[in-house]
């Protein structure tokens, strides 16, 4: 009776040990199930993260590129608020400018285009002196090769 007693005890210890250990199977599952879960959100966020990061050096780099673009045009508009001072300007010395033109126009040019007629008349001259010479040297040529021969 006392080893039925204890074969007993031990068959129930046996299903306290196999219900505990289905119990423990059971739990591990379920903390399996939510550390997988739980990996599966840490990859999510570790993706969002690394999106958002993608995302906030695109906006750097925009905000840069957009800075310096502000900086070309404030730049341009002080131009233009100063250009007006500077366009006069500029008007003025282009009618300084035209001016002096039609006085160089009035007199040197006349005074030039002289000098021109007149160098190009001394060359018109000289060249017709030079192919009267030239001609002159051919026929003393001519009369000289005819004496030569003739001796």
């Amino acid at each position: 009776a006392e080893e039925a007693s204890q074969l007993q005890g031990m068959l129930q210890l046996g299903c306290m040990l196999r219900s505990q250990i289905e119990q423990n199977e059971y739990l591990i599952e379920e903390i399996q199930g939510q550390f997988e879960n739980t990996q599966s959100i840490c990859q999510r966020l570790k993706r969002r993260t690394q999106q958002a990061t993608r995302e906030a050096e695109t906006a750097r780099k925009e905000e840069a590129h957009k800075l310096k673009e502000l900086a070309k045009w404030t730049h341009k508009c002080s131009q233009c608020n100063t250009g007006l001072g500077a366009v006069n300007m500029l008007r003025e010395r282009c009618d300084c400018l035209e001016a002096e033109c039609k006085f160089l126009r009035s007199t040197e040019l006349p005074h030039a285009q002289q000098q021109l007629d007149s160098l190009r008349g001394r060359l018109a001259s000289c060249q017709d002196s030079a192919q009267v010479e030239s001609h002159a040297i051919h026929v003393l040529q001519e009369k000289h090769d005819q004496e030569v021969n003739a001796l």
